[in-house]
């Protein structure tokens, strides 16, 4: 059986692999820690029309983060209508046009690092080929339609290409979040020979 394409069904152009990790986040008195163990490889497949249209929205900054920013845009206005309410009529409550201003600032510290980083992935976007382009939006597509949880473990994915392979354990502990032990172990498993 020929596969399809795992996000709109059609024919594939590309064979993805990525390597599953598990986080279990533990609290108890002493405060929250994590747990990562390394599951299976998942396989699938990404045909080139979802490809090209995860590159043209990764690619267009605005586009891509839109519904972020309607978010953070709605706490800035919710910030000012408080901060409004906190000068004109409730004058006595001073701690609501508190609220109302930090609320502002959380809003535009948000709206700026959310562009900024929608940018910034944009420009690595554009300054790649277009074939390591394509296959980056291919793999962001394949792990878009993965699941995030399974219990109460978190699962993050690993894309198994030539990007990432040619990444040091450092990197990958960066990159992904992982515990010094499970980045060598991801490392190892993700070089290995089949």
């Amino acid at each position: 059986m020929k596969p399809s394409c795992i996000a709109c069904g059609g024919p594939v152009e590309y064979a993805l692999r990525a390597l599953t990790v598990r986080t279990l986040h533990i609290r108890d008195l002493s405060g929250e820690r994590r747990v990562q163990t390394l599951g299976d490889f998942r396989e699938g497949a990404v045909c080139t029309s979802c490809a090209e249209k995860r590159l043209a929205l990764k690619t267009a900054p605005f586009r891509a983060v839109g519904r972020q920013l309607l978010f953070f845009v709605a706490v800035i206005v919710l910030g000012a209508a408080l901060l409004g309410l906190s000068l004109t009529v409730l004058r006595a409550y001073r701690i609501v046009g508190i609220l109302g201003a930090v609320a502002m600032a959380a809003g535009c510290l948000c709206v700026a690092g959310t562009l900024l980083e929608s940018r910034r992935t944009a420009d690595s976007l554009r300054a790649r080929s277009q074939q390591e382009a394509m296959e980056t939006a291919a793999y962001d597509v394949f792990i878009s339609c993965l699941p995030t949880h399974d219990a109460d473990e978190n699962l993050t994915y690993i894309p198994a290409s030539a990007r990432i392979l040619s990444r040091k354990n450092g990197d990958l502990m960066v990159l992904y979040g992982l515990l010094p032990e499970i980045a060598r172990q991801a490392y190892e498993r993700l070089h290995e020979k089949e």
